[in-house]
């Protein structure tokens, strides 16, 4: 995946991220971003996994939304036709992706 310019949406310490048993930290200095703690260990872990992943599936998200909108305008669908390609799956997707991204980056309090 490619870096973007960073928005005020985008104050989070960028990725890659990395998790170590119940650490996730930043890659290129090793700054420590959370410890878990609190729970069992495997749900903690489990935890720190997801954290972890967190730059690069709001980075997925952006992309799919980019992609999806480029094959709509590929086929010239719009929102009631019946195109298999970009049809009315797409406006759900590009729907839910809009949604999570705009609660990760609290343009949107959940």
């Amino acid at each position: 995946m490619t870096t973007e310019t960073r928005t005020d949406a985008d104050a989070h310490t960028p990725g890659p991220w990395e998790q170590h048993n119940l650490m996730v930290y930043e890659c290129s200095c090793g700054h420590t971003l959370a410890h878990l703690g609190g729970c069992t260990d495997p749900e903690a872990e489990a935890n720190a996994r997801l954290m972890a992943a967190a730059p690069d599936l709001l980075e997925f998200a952006r992309y799919a939304i980019e992609r999806i909108e480029t094959l709509r305008g590929m086929t010239g669908y719009t929102e009631g036709d019946g195109d298999l390609w970009a049809g009315p799956w797409s406006w759900t997707v590009v729907d839910a992706a809009r949604e999570v991204i705009a609660r990760a980056t609290g343009e949107v309090t959940a």
